[in-house]
């Protein structure tokens, strides 16, 4: 691990080389849930998520200021009204977390840079899917194109207005 990768760096790498999902969505927040380092949407409708960390301290700090998600994606607690991502994993640059440390509900991801200095993501475990997760309403698709169009917006404004 020579490279200190920053959160944006591994999204951008998280987004070229995920596989082929409907839609993956960077820093967004679907309704009832948390807000997700990168957020999928699968053909078939359910949610993965991403969870990018960059320190050790940041990812113990993960169980401590989300506590109540870890408990949801953990089963300790049924949710009301959440978007349970099917499948969870960390990514992390390589090396980073050892797997040991990996709830059982999640899964974990290296950023890898080959000898050849190519970046790639290493599966290190895959996460378990999560049977109680349902598929991603009309509703909250809806709800999700309209964030993105007014973020689109906003981020056209700030460069041509």
């Amino acid at each position: 691990m020579n490279k200190k990768w920053t959160e944006k760096e591994i999204q951008l790498i998280l987004l070229l080389h995920l596989p082929s999902r409907k839609y993956n969505i960077p820093n967004f927040q679907p309704f009832g849930w948390y807000e997700a380092d990168i957020l999928s949407i699968t053909q078939s409708d359910y949610i993965y998520e991403y969870e990018i960390k960059t320190s050790s301290t940041d990812f113990c700090a993960d169980f401590t200021n989300k506590r109540y998600k870890h408990m949801l994606l953990e089963g300790k607690l049924k949710p009301s009204y959440h978007n349970i991502p099917r499948k969870f994993f960390f990514v992390c640059p390589d090396g980073l977390i050892d797997i040991s440390r990996i709830p059982q509900y999640a899964g974990l991801v290296y950023v890898c840079v080959s000898e050849y200095g190519n970046q790639r993501l290493k599966i290190i475990k895959d996460a378990p899917t999560n049977k109680s997760a349902t598929k991603i309403s009309t509703k909250d698709k809806e709800r999700i194109f309209v964030s993105l169009y007014w973020r689109y917006i906003r981020l056209w404004r700030e460069k041509y207005a």
